[in-house]
């Protein structure tokens, strides 16, 4: 199989190497002529594969993506991966009875393509093996990395439709453990990164976006325990990525990342940039950065903490947004506002405290009555949304929060979304 294309968007976008804490970790084989395992890698048709032969699981996957030539084909299923042996791949015996998907790091659908449909097909179906996949919480997999995925495949900068797609996990210094039986422990990753590359439509140089998504942000210990997990994709440097994981790319990948590691006087005037490294919140196409872009002014730490979203009796008058100052200064709720998902329903918050009212440092607040933002208990997303320091007519979003009927299934029992960074910068 060809596996991952250098040249395929049309630039040189080489494969990541390893820092000297990764290298020990990675699979190695014998060599070219072995089928399949080149070196440190292992060719599917449109993408390789690097193992951490410890975790047994993926370092990272290349993905080459012609979006002209994908076709929608059924899926097949899980297999081991015959290039490995099957003591470097977590099994089928890692998946069952409990919360973790087969996360597909090469997404089944991005590698659907080819001038047939044969050809898409067989693509799709060798996707599906085990050292292609990375435990991925059931509702990440199939919501927010979704979506993320389906943003780089239909990205619309690339010129050809051609994208290459590096993803891979991120481990925590305490790693959630899955117990399968008779087999080692396997390690569960925090969050996932993505790096995409491709030549831009029109200029010819290369583009570069790369995005980090979170699935073990906060654990509270003690007993069972109550896990707060983060599924907001994070747009963030590409040695931010590197620091994380221990790979290495390319000065020009790293340099083609519109985001900003260290300080740069001149850019950080023009474009409003106000720390570094870079790391913006994404909730929509339109929050992700292309160069140039200039960034949201420096908003107050205000943040969305719970929502009572199953209130018991009429909840109308049940339901209720608790917000939180944890910036150094007071907050005044002036011009600020909550919302839900339809466009019309948005809670000036002066209506509920006053035109003079401000939250002190430390200090959070109930929001209630909510009307006319209303919290539906099937799922829902409730935005906040302050003055701009530059324009005080000029509303910029805050904090954003998800949650899905899932969280809200209990009547009476609040949805805590803990302290998340800023969705502005």
């Amino acid at each position: 199989m060809s596996g991952y294309e250098e040249h395929f968007v049309g630039v040189s976008v080489p494969l990541p190497g390893f820092s000297a804490v990764l290298d020990p970790h990675v699979l190695k084989g014998p060599g070219p002529d072995t089928s399949g395992m080149s070196g440190f890698r292992s060719d599917h048709i449109h993408y390789t594969v690097v193992i951490d032969k410890d975790r047994r699981a993926p370092i990272y996957t290349a993905l080459n993506i012609d979006q002209d030539r994908i076709l929608s084909v059924s899926g097949k299923g899980w297999r081991y991966d015959p290039n490995f042996d099957k003591k470097f791949q977590n099994g089928p015996g890692y998946y069952r009875y409990n919360v973790w998907d087969k996360g597909h790091m090469a997404m089944r659908s991005s590698a659907a393509w080819g001038d047939t449909e044969a050809e898409a097909k067989n693509a799709s179906d060798w996707t599906f093996v085990y050292s292609n996949a990375s435990f991925q919480h059931e509702k990440f997999n199939g919501d927010e990395w979704r979506d993320l995925e389906y943003w780089v495949r239909d990205l619309q900068e690339a010129s050809g439709g051609k994208v290459t797609s590096f993803t891979g996990p991120i481990y925590g210094s305490y790693s959630r453990i899955v117990e399968a039986s008779d087999y080692p422990r396997g390690y569960v990753p925090a969050g996932f990164f993505k790096v995409v590359c491709f030549k831009r439509e029109g200029s010819g140089d290369l583009g570069v976006r790369a995005f980090i998504m979170y699935q073990d942000a906060s654990v509270i210990e003690g007993g069972a325990g109550q896990v707060i997990t983060n599924f907001t994709p994070y747009q963030v440097t590409v040695t931010q990525i590197e620091n994380l994981t221990g790979l290495i790319f390319t000065d020009e990948i790293r340099a083609a990342n519109p985001l900003y590691f260290h300080q740069e006087t001149a850019e950080a005037s023009d474009l409003g940039i106000t720390e570094v490294p870079e790391s913006i919140e994404v909730h929509s196409k339109s929050d992700i950065i292309s160069g140039g872009d200039t960034r949201t002014p420096g908003m107050p730490a205000m943040y969305i903490t719970a929502a009572m979203v199953n209130a018991e009796g009429y909840e109308a008058h049940g339901e209720w947004v608790s917000v939180i100052n944890v910036s150094a200064n007071p907050v005044p709720l002036t011009g600020w506002t909550l919302s839900d998902e339809d466009p019309k329903h948005v809670l000036n918050l002066e209506t509920i405290f006053g035109a003079d009212y401000e939250i002190d440092p430390g200090q959070a607040v109930v929001v209630r009555p909510l009307r006319p933002v209303t919290l539906n208990n099937t799922g829902d997303t409730i935005s906040l949304h302050g003055p701009s320091p530059d324009d005080a007519a000029v509303l910029v979003r805050v904090d954003e929060v998800t949650y899905t009927g899932q969280d809200a299934e209990v009547e009476g029992v609040p949805v805590v979304f803990g302290i998340r960074r800023s969705a502005t910068t």
